[in-house]
């Protein structure tokens, strides 16, 4: 697999623009905004206000992860729709379709989460790990220890995104 001159696989259409992977300095302090009565998510494969398309809405959770689950039944599905909404930046897609996600384990008040990246020199991976921290919080009870662990065996391949994904690359 060859890498390009950000250090991340080539995965992505030249299409996209890379409008959606810039951060302003005002970024830092910004948080998700809170999913409430008549919050409105948008639906697969629909552009969010950055142009960033999601592949799976909050509402589109398959009954079986992409990824092994061992944990308290009633937190998989909050967990799932936490993680689908966290969007590798260089891809324009859910962590969950683009397959970086390896497995995630809850023990009392500890998450652990096996997460890899589509190279180890991809320039992304503390955006994506902020985010994942940032939606898991929303949804796992208080005082739950987050835990990511980046992971680099077994390596990624395009073989671990979802079909939707790959439909979406063209593949």
């Amino acid at each position: 697999m060859s890498i390009n001159s950000s250090g991340c696989a080539p995965l992505y259409d030249s299409r996209i623009t890379n409008a959606a992977l810039s951060r302003s300095s005002d970024d830092q302090h910004w948080e998700p905004p809170h999913a409430g009565a008549g919050a409105v998510h948008p639906a697969p494969g629909e552009q969010t206000d950055s142009g960033v398309s999601t592949m799976s809405g909050e509402h589109d959770v398959p009954d079986a992860p992409a990824y092994p689950y061992h944990g308290p039944p009633a937190l998989q599905r909050p967990i799932e729709s936490a993680l689908r909404r966290v969007v590798d930046p260089e891809v324009a897609m859910s962590i969950v379709d683009v397959g970086l996600v390896y497995a995630v384990t809850i023990d009392g008040d500890r998450l652990v989460l096996l997460l890899t990246m589509t190279s180890p020199a991809c320039p992304v991976a503390d955006v994506i790990v902020d985010d994942i921290h940032a939606e898991l919080a929303r949804v796992l009870p208080a005082p739950t220890e987050i835990e990511i662990e980046l992971v680099w065996e077994p390596p990624w391949t395009p073989e671990r995104m979802s079909p939707q994904a790959k439909a979406f690359m063209g593949w």
